[in-house]
């Protein structure tokens, strides 16, 4: 009797490279900071890390730093481990309504 072998999955490991270069989200920003969410813009690129604090929060901060909100939704431990493995990612403001943020995540061009 023979079969074919199993496909590979993208388990709770290391992400591959391919993987964090086509890693791509459209989401809200959550817990938006108001006086920040006030200056943003439609295609305002914002930069996207870890919480120095160590809590493991993936967070958006403007060009000057200013911490804008933060990222989750159901795969974002991907994003997390793309993080800690060195990627870069940024968030694309795509519309801003009232305080509902919709950003786009993708990987930094080099």
């Amino acid at each position: 009797m023979s079969g074919s072998g199993g496909g590979g999955g993208s388990g709770g490991g290391t992400p591959t490279v391919s993987d964090c270069a086509k890693l791509t989200k459209m989401t809200t920003l959550n817990s938006a900071i108001p006086k920040v969410v006030k200056t943003l813009q439609a295609d305002d690129v914002l930069a996207i890390g870890l919480d120095s604090g160590g809590s493991g929060r993936v967070e958006v901060r403007t060009k000057q730093g200013d911490l804008a909100g933060s990222i989750t939704y159901s795969g974002v431990s991907a994003l997390r481990k793309c993080i800690e493995e060195g990627w870069q990612f940024i968030a694309i403001i795509r519309s801003v309504k009232g305080g509902d943020v919709t950003v786009e995540i993708r990987p930094k061009a080099s």
